[in-house]
């Protein structure tokens, strides 16, 4: 229901056809979601130690910030759910706990 929610947004009413809302979405938020994860990981990911768990929970409210302020909610993750800033805190947990998680796995080196 989310990637068709956002496949519907991606579409601009252009398909009426649910599937193809659903595949539009979902391709949108890969995209969106793999840019956002490199952006975000880069910079945590050139830290090491304590620093880059710090900075992965720095990163959240930043990245809350920027794309609350600056950015348009096409390329935000979360495309088609996230209408207000309160609906960001879901999303942002999510990448919290993917940015930390892959900071424990990428720790060794």
């Amino acid at each position: 229901m989310v990637f068709r929610a956002a496949g519907g947004r991606v579409l601009a009413g252009i398909a009426a056809n649910p599937a193809l809302m659903v595949l539009a979405g979902s391709v949108h938020h890969l995209i969106v979601a793999t840019a956002w994860g490199y952006l975000l990981s880069y910079g945590a990911m050139r830290l090491h130690g304590l620093m880059r768990t710090v900075a992965c929970i720095v990163l959240i409210p930043v990245y809350m910030w920027v794309v609350s302020n600056f950015i348009p909610s096409f390329f935000q993750i979360g495309f088609g759910v996230t209408s207000t800033r309160a609906d960001l805190f879901p999303v942002a947990a999510a990448i919290s706990v993917a940015l930390l998680g892959g900071a424990w796995v990428a720790k060794r080196d």
